[in-house]
């Protein structure tokens, strides 16, 4: 978090605290999801930046499918109407776009529909 100080500084500027191993957390002025007064761990799942160890697990094991499909994907010969055109090709990066398209239609199981 140290290295990148203008991404702190964006994600904090627009009210998304950032939570850090050993219980530190870093705030702006203000926050747009603040924790009740239950659980704070509560407000961290619904938009604040987890760095913890155990996040950061969450979203390699999701790298990680993703890898595993487009791999499959590239095995495969599909070109039929069923085939996912918008899927990430193995050679890809993974943008943060693409990334939280993925977790929307694969973990959330839903679609974006352009109208």
């Amino acid at each position: 978090m140290a290295r990148d100080s203008d991404l702190r500084s964006t994600i904090l500027s627009i009210g998304l605290p950032i939570v850090v191993p050993g219980e530190q957390v870093y705030r702006g002025e203000t926050i747009l999801m603040p924790p009740g007064d239950g659980d704070p761990e509560a407000a961290i799942g619904r938009g604040w930046v987890d760095l913890r160890a155990p996040n950061c697990a969450v979203w390699i094991a999701r790298a990680r499918r993703i890898m595993a499909q487009a791999e499959a994907r590239s095995q495969a010969a599909g070109t039929g109407s069923d085939e996912d055109w918008e899927a990430i090709a193995p050679e890809e990066p993974i943008s943060p776009a693409r990334l939280a398209a993925w977790v929307f239609q694969y973990e959330d199981a839903g679609q974006r529909i352009k109208r």
